[in-house]
């Protein structure tokens, strides 16, 4: 309860709750297993929201930056059109964090087209450590700034007791975004 914001992937929810989290804002996806959530302290001045044969999204617009929430479908074999439906969200004029469960593992298979297309446009892949409880690197968090003096850095995975995935933390709200000094 003491982040800022809190996305979640494979919610099985099929309504919005009928309860709410105090002090958090929260959107929704549906789909039983393919819906996702995102829960932030900080209104956001846009949301944008989508689901489509490939994966859920939640885009929400902040002042300093944009955070893509993602759940891509572990049925998914169209990696191309995958790729292509989270670049139509980005903006490289303005920070950029896309965080998620993409089922794409990165020990296994880190060459891939996803990973390689948000490198090639200066992403940075911050997770490095398996996050499955079956050792795989599923979960995935980019980093893109077109500010030479921004940096995230990767906080601590949390172990939590609903899920079999570990769950990285970071510091990303205005208050904490890390600045290089030169």
């Amino acid at each position: 309860m003491k982040s800022d914001i809190i996305a979640i992937q494979e919610t099985w929810l099929e309504n919005d709750p009928d309860y709410s989290i105090p002090n958090f804002h929260e959107f929704y996806v549906h789909g039983r297993s393919k819906g996702i959530a995102l829960f932030t302290k900080i209104r956001p001045t846009l949301v944008e929201k989508s689901q489509t044969t490939n994966c859920s999204i939640i885009k929400a617009y902040f002042p300093e930056f944009d955070l893509i929430n993602i759940y891509r479908f572990s049925s998914d074999t169209d990696m191309l059109g995958f790729t292509e439906n989270v670049v139509s969200f980005l903006d490289i004029s303005r920070t950029q964090v896309i965080v998620g469960d993409m089922n794409i593992n990165l020990l296994k298979n880190p060459k891939n087209h996803f990973t390689d297309s948000l490198a090639r446009r200066g992403f940075q892949q911050m997770v490095t450590r398996p996050t499955h409880d079956l050792g795989g690197l599923i979960d995935h968090v980019y980093f893109y700034s077109p500010r030479t003096d921004a940096l995230c850095t990767l906080h601590k995975y949390h172990t939590v007791f609903w899920s079999d995935h570990k769950c990285p933390s970071f510091p990303l709200h205005r208050y904490e975004l890390r600045l290089r000094k030169e």
